[in-house]
C-alpha cells in the first residue's frame, strides 16, 4: 500500500502534522481565493478571474489526486496529476499577484505545499 511506502520515507512528517498540514493547506488556500475575489479596486479584474479559474483547476486536481495516490496506489497517474495541480497554482499566483499582496502571499505559501507534495510523490516513483 502506498501508506507503507510513505512511512518509509524520511522526508514525511508524523500524522498529526499531515493532518494539521492539509487543514491549514485549505485555509490558506480559500483565505487566498477570497482575498482575490473580494478585491474591489485592484485594476485587474480579469487576472481575478484568471486566478480563481486556476485555483479552481488545482483543486480539482488535488481531490482527484487523493484516491488516485492513497486508494488506487497508482504512483504514475498521481504524479502526473500533482505537476498539473502545482503548474494550477503557480499560475494562480502570477495572477493573483496583480491583484493583491495578500492573496499573492497566501496563495504562494498554499503552492509550497503543493510542491512539497509533489516532491514527495517523485520520490516514492523513483523508489516504488
Amino acid at each position: 500500500s502506498m501508506l507503507h511506502y510513505i512511512r518509509a520515507s524520511e522526508i514525511v512528517p508524523p500524522t498529526w502534522l499531515i493532518v494539521l498540514l492539509f487543514s491549514a493547506f485549505y485555509v490558506i488556500s480559500g483565505l487566498a481565493l477570497g482575498s482575490a475575489l473580494g478585491t474591489r479596486f485592484c485594476g485587474h479584474r480579469e487576472k481575478k478571474y484568471q486566478g480563481a479559474m486556476w485555483f479552481c483547476i488545482s483543486l480539482a486536481l488535488g481531490y482527484a489526486w487523493y484516491p488516485i495516490f492513497f486508494c488506487a496506489g497508482l504512483v504514475s497517474a498521481s504524479l502526473i496529476i500533482s505537476f498539473f495541480c502545482f503548474f494550477c497554482s503557480i499560475c494562480a499566483t502570477v495572477c493573483f499577484s496583480r491583484v493583491s499582496n495578500l492573496s499573492f502571499v497566501l496563495s504562494h505559501i498554499s503552492s509550497l505545499w503543493l510542491l512539497y507534495l509533489t516532491f514527495l510523490n517523485l520520490r516514492i516513483f523513483f523508489w516504488v
